[in-house]
Parts: structure tokens; C-alpha cells; sequence
């Protein structure tokens, strides 16, 4: 009998959410991150994965201390969203589904939902492991998320009090009304002889 359980948890990030995407979709970059994977090796893509990984975790169980080899892949990988599946013996899935949004002031918003499939008797021990491990991982992602993020352009400096900024290059400024100008608008071309001669100035 099968058991399955999702939670889920958010980390804000300076950077772009294709920054962003690049180092959650690429897990060999997941050791610097991920408490308990010890190694990462790339493998062909199975059929329907954009990618496809193994991977090896240390775990724990009381005095034990074992290493487990899984494999996950990746199944969509775009700018705003990922999804990755990883299968290990005996019939437990990982499902990684990663939304990410860009938001004001150059951040990025990663939403994390994780959902663990075991037999019932592992249930127990393998989500706490997942829970915890991936809360970690939560703790240093936005860190490594900033340092992956590129330079930004310099932003123009305010104008100094009392001096009026430089025209752009190629413009020039519109000249002030003369004293006789105000705010008329153009009268309406004159022709010869019409009837226009004594017409007033349209408003």
C-alpha cells in the first residue's frame, strides 16, 4: 500500500527567473545546496526528459548511516516553470514542481511544491527526510540564487536642486511662449479672396 503526502515552502531571490530556472534545473548544481546529495552524474535522457540524472544521497536512521542511488528527471524546463521526477527502489516517487515569477525591484518569487509517494511502511522516515532536507536547501537558495544573478545597469542619477537636465541628444527643447503667444492655437490657413479674410481664430 502506497502513501503520499505535498508540502511546500517560497524563497525571494535577486535575480531574473531565467537566472533562477538555470540553476534549479541544472542538478548537478544541487550538491551545493541539497544536504544530502553526495553526487550528481548526468545520464542520456530517458524518453519524454529534457534531462536526466543520478544521483546519490547519505541518509541516516539512528546509529546507521547508509548511501542511496536514485534517478530523476527533468520534464519541463522553462523560464516560469519545472517539473522533475525522481524514482528510487522500493516504488517512492519525488515530484519537484517549481513555479517561479519575476516581481517588482528585481526579484524573483520561487513557489516549491514537493510531493513524496512511498509504500507505507518507508512513508514515515522518507518524508521527514524529504521535508527536512528540502527546508535547508530552502535556507541556502536564496543566497545562491543572488550570487548567479549578472550585473544590472546603472541607474540615471537624480538631477541636482536648481539645475535643470541636459536635453537628450538629437532634441531640442520646445521654445517658451512669447508674450504674445499664450496658449492660441495655429489660425487656419488664409486663401486669396475667400472669405476666411474676416474669420475669427478657431478655438
Amino acid at each position: 500500500m502506497l502513501r503520499s503526502d505535498t508540502f511546500s515552502y517560497t524563497v525571494q531571490a535577486r535575480c531574473t527567473p531565467r537566472e533562477a530556472a538555470a540553476l534549479l534545473s541544472d542538478l548537478t548544481r544541487q550538491g551545493e545546496l541539497h544536504p544530502l546529495i553526495v553526487q550528481v552524474r548526468r545520464l542520456p535522457p530517458r524518453p519524454g526528459a529534457r534531462a536526466s540524472y543520478a544521483i546519490s544521497d547519505r541518509l541516516v536512521a539512528g546509529p546507521l548511516r547508509f548511501r542511496t542511488t536514485y534517478q530523476a528527471d527533468v520534464l519541463i524546463s522553462e523560464d516560469d516553470e519545472i517539473v522533475m521526477v525522481a524514482r528510487q527502489w522500493p516504488a517512492t516517487t519525488v515530484r519537484n514542481h517549481t513555479r517561479l515569477r519575476g516581481e517588482p525591484d528585481g526579484l524573483v518569487r520561487v513557489d516549491v511544491e514537493i510531493t513524496l509517494t512511498a509504500p507505507a511502511p518507508l512513508f514515515r522516515y522518507a518524508f521527514r527526510q524529504a521535508r527536512a532536507a528540502h527546508l535547508a536547501l530552502a535556507t541556502r537558495l536564496g543566497a545562491a540564487l543572488d550570487r548567479t544573478a549578472g550585473p544590472r545597469p546603472p541607474t540615471e542619477p537624480a538631477p541636482r536642486p536648481g539645475l535643470r537636465p541636459a536635453p537628450r541628444p538629437g532634441l531640442r527643447p520646445a521654445p517658451r511662449p512669447g508674450p504674445h503667444q499664450g496658449h492660441a492655437r495655429p489660425a487656419a490657413a488664409r486663401r486669396p479672396g475667400s472669405r476666411q479674410d474676416h474669420a475669427r481664430s478657431w478655438m
